[in-house]
């Protein structure tokens, strides 16, 4: 993936964490794919809010992936990863 494709990654998660309450904790990419690992406050908030990081509209508009699974504890800090896969920005 070109470097311009990976920034504009970061630069959209990191516009979508300030709209919708959680951090970006980490932002890695590769030939086709990047993905993000946001944290929010608990696991509530992530259930409500994590659609924020699925829909809204992002500069490389690449198809997106995230699972959310139930954690131990429920008050904690809660992490998850997002995956942009980006088949299209292969060869640019």
């Amino acid at each position: 993936m070109r470097w311009t494709a990976c920034n504009a990654f970061a630069e959209d998660l990191g516009r979508i964490a300030e709209a919708q309450s959680f951090r970006v904790v980490a932002t890695q990419c590769r030939t086709r794919t990047c993905s993000g690992t946001v944290e929010w406050p608990d696991y509530a908030t992530a259930t409500a809010k994590y659609a924020a990081l699925l829909y809204q509209h992002t500069q490389t508009n690449c198809a997106k992936e995230m699972v959310l699974p139930e954690p131990t504890n429920h008050t904690g800090a809660y992490q998850a990863t997002i995956l942009y896969s980006c088949d299209e920005l292969r060869g640019r």
